[in-house]
């Protein structure tokens, strides 16, 4: 793991090149800590950014071996914790999560009778909260796989997806970029003046200045 400076890099060189941000380099060095002190937590307590990057893995709901479930969650607010769906006839509490470190929940399902799959591709489940006023909230994992809105309904289903046959990628998955890539822009606000910026500005003097910092 590489030790990490609490001082924005290269703050000297950015303000050199920018003048206009000078004034807020208190609010880099404020900003750049509250980063700093939120990935440290990370390294300690999930190894390194990568893996926690990749916390679909194992929160969610992911098929194990011998072919039963292990369900994963965070909800650090929450008394208690269940898993409810087509798969229990919709019981609330038949299921529930047992409470972990730092706000994760977790249940394993054992496989079905002949090792059938214990929730069936296609079917709908739900979160049970119940808070510590005791209020019970359903709610949808943010690790569902699939969500659907079925016609004019407004709340979305959490539909469990997990087909016979997995999809099979037909395209390599791209290279790691050796720099960092400006992934979103906006030409109304790219400019300092308390107007909405035109394309001609965006074209003149944003788009230059993105080419000659991807160099």
């Amino acid at each position: 793991m590489a030790v990490l400076s609490s001082f924005p890099p290269e703050l000297e060189r950015l303000l050199e090149k920018d003048p206009y941000l000078t004034p807020f380099e208190q609010d880099f060095q404020r900003r750049y800590g509250v980063f700093h002190r939120i990935l440290k937590k990370i390294e300690e307590n999930e190894e390194d950014l990568n893996k926690f990057t990749k916390s679909y893995q194992t929160f969610g709901i992911n098929r194990l071996i011998d072919g039963g479930l292990y369900c994963k969650e965070w909800a650090p607010g929450a008394e208690a914790v269940f898993l409810t769906g087509d798969f229990n006839n919709w019981n609330p509490f038949s299921h529930p999560y047992k409470k972990m470190d730092f706000g994760k929940w977790e249940l394993f399902i054992p496989p079905g009778p002949d090792g059938f799959r214990p929730v069936s591709h296609g079917s709908k489940l739900k979160l049970v909260i119940r808070t510590k006023t005791g209020e019970i909230l359903y709610r949808i994992s943010p690790w569902a796989r699939y969500v659907v809105r079925e016609g004019t309904n407004v709340n979305y289903d959490w539909i469990h997806w997990e087909p016979s046959t997995p999809y099979k990628w037909k395209h390599p998955i791209p290279k790691k970029p050796k720099s960092v890539r400006i992934y979103e822009s906006h030409v109304g606000i790219a400019s300092p003046e308390g107007k909405i910026a035109s394309y001609k500005n965006f074209t003149y003097n944003v788009l230059p200045k993105i080419k000659d910092l991807g160099k």
